[in-house]
Order: C-alpha cells, then sequence, then structure tokens
C-alpha cells in the first residue's frame, strides 16, 4: 500500500518502485555533463580547487581523506581520540595563520554563514553581558558586507546598520564612526568584501571599535587563507587578523583559498573570553548536557579529516607559492582585458577581480559569454563581470581573454543584446529551481504591507 494515495495527483517525484542502480548513475552522469566544463566554469562555480584544472595531487590528496571518512558524523569526534586530535590539529593550525598566538581559539564549521552566525550570536551574548542596559543592539557594518549579516540579523535579533562606501566603493572609517549609536554593541570589516575585492581598512576600524569598547569582527571568508600567504610573497596588503588589537573575531572559509572541500569554514576568537559567548549548552533533556562545536549537532567529518590532510601536505611554502600564482594570473587576466576596448578591470585586493564596461553594456558582453558557455557571475551595483581567481595556465588565461574580446565585439556589433541580469548565484528566469521561485513568492508576500 502506497503512502501516498493519489499517487498521480502528487507527481512522478517519489517513485512507488525503486530505481535500478544503472538508471541512476545514467542520471547522475546526465547531470554531470550538463555542468560546466572545468575550464569554462573555472572563475566561478569550478574554482577553489573545485576542478582538477590546477593542484591536481594535493586535491586527490584532499579527495582521498574526505571518502575516507565521509560518513563518519563530527559529533562523536571527542568519543575517537584519534579524531579528536585531528580536529584539534586543524583547530591550532588555523589559529597561527591568523596570529592567534597562545590565546587564540578557533571553532569548526559548515560555511561562511555559519561562521558569522557563530560571531554574531556571541556578541550579542556578549553585550548581554557587558551592555545590559542596550535592549535594541544595532551593529555597524559596510554596505559591502557579506548578505549573511542581514540574515543574522533577521534571526538573532539585531538591527544591522549599512554605512554607504566612498566613491571608490571602499568604506571610510570616519562613516562608520558616524553610525555608532548608543545602542550598537559591534562593527563589521572585510578582508576582502565579496561584490568588490576590497579589503576594509581593518586597522582603523578595530580602533574605532576598541576605544568605543564594541566587539570588532572581521569578515576573510574570501580572502583569510589567502592574505596571510599572498603577504609573505611580497604583495603589500594591510593587517587584517589578531595582530591587529581590538579584532575580537574572524570568520574565514577552509573550502575558499585552503582548498578543502565542502563545506567547510572557520570562525577564529582572540582569545576564551570571547569564544566562550559562542557556546551554549541544553542540559533540559533526559540525556543530559549537549555542546556542539558550532550551531549544528550532526556534521561531516571528512571536510574536516581533508582540511588536515590539506594544510599538513601544503605547508606554508605551498601555500605561499599558490598565493604567488593566484595573483600573477590576476594580473596577467588584468594586463589582457585591459587591452579589450570599452572593459575596465578594477584596482582592487586579492583575487576577486571586477570588469566593469566603459561604452559597452558589460551585462550584454556576460550574455555573450554565457553563449560561449562560461558559468560567470557578476554585481548589479554597478553593473559588473565577476571573476574568482585560481592559478591558471597561460591556454587557460588566453582562452579566457579571446572569448572576452570576441564576445565584447558581438555586443560593439549588435550581436548579442542582455539577456541575463548580472547576480550572484542565480540563473535567468525559468531555469531557477522551483524551492527558489516559491521563496522568494512567500517572502515577498509576507512584507507585503
Amino acid at each position: 500500500m502506497s503512502l501516498i494515495p493519489d499517487r498521480a495527483a502528487a507527481g512522478p517525484s517519489f517513485p512507488l518502485q525503486g530505481l535500478s542502480a544503472a538508471s541512476i548513475s545514467k542520471r547522475l552522469r546526465e547531470l554531470q555533463v550538463a555542468l560546466p566544463t572545468d575550464e569554462l566554469g573555472s572563475l566561478s562555480m569550478h574554482c577553489l580547487a573545485d576542478s582538477s584544472h590546477f593542484m591536481p595531487e594535493f586535491r586527490r590528496i584532499g579527495d582521498e581523506a574526505y571518502a575516507s571518512f565521509g560518513r563518519l558524523n563530527a559529533v562523536f569526534s571527542p568519543m575517537v581520540p584519534a579524531a579528536g586530535k585531528i580536529e584539534d590539529d586543524v583547530l591550532d593550525m588555523c589559529v597561527e595563520i591568523f596570529n592567534g598566538g597562545k590565546e587564540g581559539r578557533c571553532n569548526i564549521t559548515s560555511g561562511g554563514t555559519e561562521s558569522i552566525y557563530c560571531a554574531m550570536v556571541a556578541m550579542r551574548e556578549w553585550a548581554k553581558a557587558t551592555r545590559p542596559r542596550v535592549q535594541n543592539p544595532v551593529v555597524v557594518a559596510p554596505y559591502t558586507a557579506h548578505a549573511a549579516f542581514s540574515r543574522a540579523a533577521h534571526y538573532f535579533g539585531f538591527r544591522l546598520r549599512r554605512v554607504a562606501v566612498g566613491l571608490d566603493y571602499r568604506i571610510r572609517p570616519a562613516d562608520i564612526e558616524a553610525a555608532i549609536c548608543d545602542a550598537t554593541i559591534g562593527v563589521i570589516a572585510s578582508a576582502p568584501n565579496w561584490p568588490y575585492g576590497f579589503v576594509d581598512p581593518v586597522s582603523d576600524i578595530a580602533g574605532i571599535a576598541k576605544t568605543r569598547g564594541l566587539w570588532c569582527h572581521i569578515d576573510a571568508c574570501v580572502g583569510g587563507y589567502l592574505a596571510p600567504f599572498a603577504r609573505i610573497a611580497g604583495y603589500p596588503l594591510p593587517p587584517f587578523d589578531f595582530a591587529v588589537p581590538g579584532v575580537c573575531s574572524i570568520s574565514a572559509d577552509l573550502h575558499k583559498y585552503a582548498y578543502v572541500p565542502k563545506p567547510c569554514s572557520t570562525i577564529l576568537w582572540r582569545s576564551e573570553e570571547y569564544q566562550c559567548y559562542h557556546y551554549f549548552i541544553a542540559a533540559d533533556w533526559p540525556d543530559g548536557p549537549y555542546l556542539a562545536h558550532s550551531m549544528l549537532g550532526s556534521r561531516p567529518f571528512g571536510p574536516i579529516v581533508a582540511a588536515w590532510a590539506i594544510l599538513n601536505s601544503l605547508g606554508e611554502r605551498g601555500f605561499v607559492a599558490l598565493a604567488r600564482d593566484i595573483m600573477e594570473s590576476k594580473a596577467a587576466l588584468v594586463r589582457g582585458i585591459a587591452k579589450i576596448d570599452g572593459l575596465h578591470p578594477w584596482d582592487n585586493d586579492l583575487s576577486l577581480l571586477v570588469i566593469s564596461g566603459e561604452g559597452v553594456d558589460i551585462t550584454a558582453v556576460a550574455s555573450a559569454m554565457k553563449m560561449k558557455g562560461w558559468a560567470l557571475l557578476g554585481n548589479q551595483e554597478p553593473p559588473s563581470i565577476h571573476l574568482t581567481i585560481d592559478p591558471l595556465t597561460p591556454a587557460a588565461i588566453d582562452r579566457f581573454l579571446t572569448d572576452l574580446a570576441d564576445a565584447t565585439n558581438d555586443v560593439r556589433s549588435g550581436r548579442v543584446a542582455p539577456r541575463d541580469v548580472l547576480a550572484y548565484g542565480l540563473a535567468k528566469e525559468g531555469q531557477l529551481p522551483k524551492w527558489l521561485v516559491r521563496g522568494v513568492a512567500l517572502a515577498t508576500k509576507l512584507r507585503e504591507p
């Protein structure tokens, strides 16, 4: 007897009779073929070692570690001393990378969003203890700070006050300070921000926070595991980690420029004094006290052991060499793009490359690149193409630049018109999954007056 009385009305999603292994494998192969190739997705969805176009040996080591422990639930790592030791090793290495010293602490999370959530909950709980008079807390952040901060404000009951950036798309510390009010409990800076790739003036913003007695969080999800090694490689970057007085917490993704399989991120704390506000122990149930590493209960151990394998395999010198290759790849792209009439590569920080148009519709250029098979992300304000750079071969760079020049010429000649809206992580209308279409409609309806 079926659990669903009217299967025809319910639709064909859940089969009455299980499909064969062969048919499942065939469908998965079809899905894989539908993805952009490693090269055509190398600047967006297949970047950060998600393809085999670079560091194949280190990627193999990470994938082997991931697969070997893919079904182990990390919630049980305290019961297995060897697993706990692996986890501790990863935490210690991450603290060292961010100049945390003996006092620094770290927790592993599922991604940048969860890392930011952990920081914001800790900030809120810290404020309850240190600023009890504040009833409706406010957190001040640049307009360019990640959308996860707005989501955190909605979920955790604080107001996020976003501050406009200057004409050069950089945040001005004086504007951050001017936005601080009596209800402010903390400030945010990015290293770098996702939309434009600029590192905020962390020293100035953290200094303001320290002087005013506020929590300062640095979102380094994109550049956290690149910037320290790029600096060693000789690229001038402003300090952003715990070497800066006033920095209380840092979010940084291991599954970005530490090349760890997803999902894996870190939230780092200056000391246990700050970390303690992140923890919550639930004891009001039959099984006794329950303490989780982050917001999740069950979590995969595979990414953690993969992080251990990759961090130990590459070492500092390996990460420095990759950082140098990334910055050289970006420089080669910038030189080539600057030669294309109508395109302007931005002079920003680290590995994100933004391209805007001057006298040419950059949205149409993105459409023309999509017609050539490239999977690219973009910004809406201002319209621009957004690339995430890995170490690239000369052949890959040449192919991208050739296609970009051809696409720009196609737009200038009128052969291609804009068909997609440049956005972060969205396909054009008609290709979106049902859950997203329905979710947007419901969320919009809830906010209607």
